[in-house]
This record gives structure tokens, sequence and C-alpha cells, in this order.
């Protein structure tokens, strides 16, 4: 059955009970539990498979997929370079030689990890090679690990970017239209990419204000995907979207026809970098203008984009130094969030699994959030107050949450580990909004930040403990803070930051206070316009000007 991963187990089953020998058999039930997300087992059936018929290249390929995706990430590159010693390629020596962790085992390894990073980037444009065609094999994961390093990555983002070129020569496509002169007048012919149309927290952040755009005489809005829209009884953050979606190919070269053909005039990226399909097309030159949203927000380092569309409020002074592109900070800047629908009644602590007692402090973040830095933090937090929880949730992949579990048993001493807890990860909205509800603060953490957590975070009027990072993935929860007025959420450095976190937690009323401060002040976060404002005025901007690139290098810039 296309698709039924349980009847195609099945079936392969009753392969294997007839002939134990059949290394394909092997490797496609590794492919299916992969695709389930059971990775070691994936892996044993792959090993299976190696036993069978040692030689095959492609199957040492996916153990190093799955390897990677555990955090195996030395075992990753053993299985990367076996691949590459049975069959030599291109690809193949990027995949052994640009690998990094998704969660460290301490700042030490986390700074060699990085060396050994920038060593292969220059062994690779040394090596030279050319691939005719990029797939999705060529994409490097670590190039979208580099945005949580807390440190300056556009010179390495530019490198790879160099390298990926001169790999890939094919990347860089130009749109037939982009050479012709538009119609003067005519509606801006504006698309959103994303590859999130679903319950994610890209669409979270962008589908009202893609919806919005939409209504609007000027534009000519086209949302583009290779997902389809969700459909039956899930959330659909794109329901009533009046404009045009466009579904395409996830092959990159068939991508690029398709939205070539769309004659885009501005081409705004939600969320570049997360993905081999958005990263590759941002080589590519396929609107007149094309712009970078904060899905991820970090600057890709590619020549093809205009302009970085960022916070006014976010942003540290002399911030165009962290772009490739031109940065333009908007008022505010961040996203066109609505307002969560919250159940009548909270679940208690017990039912979702927190300790009965004691101030929890709730960190909801993906586990490559937390960067070696933070460890210091959640030990004093533990440490300055001795009935404190602190809240982590786990990882699909069990082997991002031992690796940090491990890291913070090294930071912690026992009496505070045995306060240390790791949840299941909450996809339950009722429930996500329970335990942000029980929080005494919700701790972002340093130096990638909080983002569209905030949404339940604060309509339950939790307040949250910030310390701006040098960049603005670090910096978000200072957006925040300034947005809503709460000045005391805000510590004034990395070290002052746990101090903060308990002072809230323990004083009931200055937390009652933030929190009815937070809920007075809910509608700037909430169905606020001003986002929406200053994002529709940026595109009207572009509407009269026949030359687009020329309005672009006319605007004045953050």
């Amino acid at each position: 059955m296309l698709g039924d991963l349980d009847a195609a187990e099945n079936a392969l089953g009753l392969a294997v009970a007839l002939d134990p020998g059949f290394a394909d058999v092997r490797t496609n039930l590794g492919v299916i539990q992969w695709a389930k997300g059971h990775l070691d087992a994936a892996i044993e059936h792959y090993r299976a498979s190696l036993d069978i018929a040692p030689g095959q290249a492609e199957v040492w390929d996916r153990i190093g997929v799955a390897l990677n995706d555990c955090n195996r990430i030395e075992q990753a590159r053993e299985a990367f370079t076996k691949s590459y010693e049975l069959s030599p390629n291109p690809i193949r020596r990027l995949r052994k030689t640009l690998l990094l962790s998704h969660v460290y085992a301490s700042k030490g390894d986390q700074l060699a990890q990085r060396r050994c990073f920038e060593a292969g980037l220059d062994e690779l444009i040394a090596a030279g090679g050319h691939v005719d065609a990029s797939t999705a094999h060529l994409f490097c994961p670590a190039v979208f690990n580099l945005a949580y390093h807390g440190d300056d990555v556009l010179p390495t983002l530019r490198k790879v970017a160099a390298m990926y070129e001169a790999l890939c020569p094919s990347l860089r496509f130009r749109a037939p239209h982009i050479d012709r002169r538009r119609p003067e007048g005519a509606p801006v012919r504006l698309g959103f990419f994303t590859a999130h149309v679903h319950d994610h927290p890209v669409a979270h952040c962008f589908a009202d204000l893609v919806k919005a755009l939409a209504n609007d005489p000027n534009f000519q809005v086209f949302l583009i995907s290779y997902q389809d829209l969700p459909e039956g009884d899930v959330h659909k953050p794109y329901e009533n979207f009046s404009g045009q979606f466009v579904k395409i190919a996830k092959g990159h070269a068939a991508a690029r026809q398709s939205m070539a053909a769309l004659e885009l005039d501005v081409l705004a990226y939600q969320d570049i970098g997360m993905d081999d399909v958005s990263y590759f097309l941002g080589y590519a030159r396929l609107a007149r203008v094309q712009c970078v949203m904060g899905g991820h927000p970090v600057t890709t380092g590619l020549p093809e984009m205009d302009i970085y569309l960022s916070s006014a409020l976010g942003e540290p002074e002399g911030a165009q130094t962290h772009y490739s592109e031109r940065l333009l900070a908007m008022d505010p800047g961040t996203a066109l969030y609505m307002r969560p629908v919250l159940p009548a009644v909270f679940k208690d602590r017990v039912a979702l699994g927190l300790p009965a007692s004691g101030n929890l402090y709730i960190c909801p973040m993906m586990l490559q959030k937390i960067h070696p830095d933070f460890d210091a933090a959640v030990s004093e937090i533990l440490a300055l107050d001795p009935q404190g929880q602190v809240i982590f949730f786990s990882h699909p992949n069990a082997g991002w949450e031992l690796a940090l579990q491990t890291r913070l048993a090294n930071a912690l001493d026992e009496a505070a580990l045995r306060r240390l807890h790791f949840l299941p990860w909450i996809r339950n909205r009722d429930d996500f909004a329970a335990v942000n509800y029980h929080a005494a603060v919700v701790l972002d953490p340093f130096h990638f930040g909080i983002g569209s957590t905030a949404i339940t975070t604060f309509a339950v009027g939790t307040p949250v403990v910030t310390w701006p990072a040098a960049f603005l993935r670090g910096r978000v929860g200072l957006v925040y803070a300034r947005l809503m007025e709460l000045p005391e959420c805000v510590a004034e450095s990395q070290r002052d930051y746990p101090a903060l976190a308990v002072r809230i937690a323990n004083d009931p009323v200055l937390r009652s206070s933030l929190s009815a401060r937070i809920l007075a002040h809910a509608d700037r976060f909430f169905d606020s316009q001003e986002y929406l404002n200053s994002t529709r005025a940026f595109f009207h901007s572009l509407k009269d000007a026949p030359e687009l690139n020329a309005a672009v290098r006319g605007l004045e810039i953050a």
C-alpha cells in the first residue's frame, strides 16, 4: 500500500523469513525504520544488509545519515568515509568531510568540531570536483547547525556558498523574466516559499501575514511549497488563504523551472537554510527582488539574496556586518501572531508529568538550542533555588537528549541532577499551554533563543527571562520584552541571568505584576497590525518601480 509503512514492513518481514540472504530486503526494512524515526532499528537492518553484501556504498551512506540523526557524529563520519572509499565521488567526499553535532559534549567539543568543519571546507575547495545537478544528497545539514554556535557565522556561510557554486555551477540559475522590464502599475507578483505549510513554528510566525497580504489588491500572492497543504481534522495555518497555492516538485531543477514560470517580482523565503530545497533554490535568481525572512533567523551567505527582513527592536548597533543581505529592520519586525484558544481548565502538574512541588523553570526549546554556555546558568538556578526544578523536553532522536543529559551531569552535583527533568515532547496544544501556565518562569536560552513558543507562554501570562546575545537569533526575547514593556525580564549580563530567573520565580508580587502586564499588553503581541503594516509598506514601496532592484538599492537600510 502506497505510503503504508506498517504494511510494507510486514511484507518485507515475510520476505526475510522466506529468504534471509536477500540484502535489498534488509536495506528496505532499514529505510522504513528510518522513516518511522526508529534509528537504531534502521542501523541494525542496514548492517544486516552489509553482512550479506559488504560492498554497498549506498547502504554505508544510509548508515551515516542515521548515525548523524542520532548525534553520533564520529561514527557517521566513519560510515560516510567507508562509502566514499567504496565509490568515490564529490558528494560522498562532502558528506564525510562536513559534519557537526546537533548537541555538543562540551564547549571544547563544539570549538574542535568547528575547526574541523572549517578545515574541511578548505579541503573541499582545494580538491575541486564537479556535480552536474544538485540533489538532496548534496545538502550538508551542518550548514543549518552553524546557527546554534553563538558566533558570527557569516564568513563560514560565504565560504560554504563559494564551495557549492564551484562544485555545482547549475545552482546559479536565472529566470528569463528577470531581464525583462515589468509592466508599470501592475500588481506586485509576490511569492512566499516555505517548506512548512503545516502545524510548524515557521507557519505560526508567517501564515497570517501571508494571508493578510493576499487580500491586498496591490499584490498577487503565491504561496509556494513542495509540501501539500494539510487536510482533515488538523491545524491548518493557511486555512482561508485567498492567494494561489503552488506545489512544486522537490527536485531542485524542476522546482526552479516551476518558480521561474511564475515570473515573480518579489520572492520571500520564510525558512531558507532549514532544508535542501530552500537552500539550493537560494542560489538562483527567481525574482527581481529576493528576501529572507526569519523562520531560520540567520544570514544565508548567498549572493542572490537581496534583503533580510529583520526587527527594529532586536538588531544591535552595527548589525549589518552580520548579514550578506542588506538588512532592513522592520517595526517591530517579529511575526504576525494570532491568539491561541486556551483550555477552560488546565491539567494539574502531576497529570502533565511535572514535579508536584517547587518552582518550575521551563525551557520548552528544541535541544540544539541549548548551547554549552547555558549549562552554567542551569547549574546556578538550581543552586540558588534549592526547591527549583528545571524542565527540558526530550527530542525524538534520543541521542540528542542523551548528549545533553551527559553534558549537564558534568555541570551539576547529584542533588541538582535530581531536580533536572526531561519531559516527552508535547504536541497537544492544551497540554503545552498547561505546562507554560504552571511555569514560574520560562527560560529563554542563549545564544539562540525563543521564537513562536512565546505564543503559548504569553497567552497564559508567564514571564520569560532573557539575556540578549550578540545576534538576532539570540535577541528575540529582547524584542518581546521591549514590545510588551517588560524590562525586568531582561538580564543585564549572561552572569546575571540565573539570579534574575530565581528572583522572579520567588517573588510572588513581582511575578504577579509581570504576569498582569503581559496579559494587559497582549494585544501588542497578538493580532498586532504593526508588523503587517511595516511589511506591507515595504512591498508597496516596490509596486510602482519598473526596476525593482534599483528600488531596493534606494532603500534606507539599517
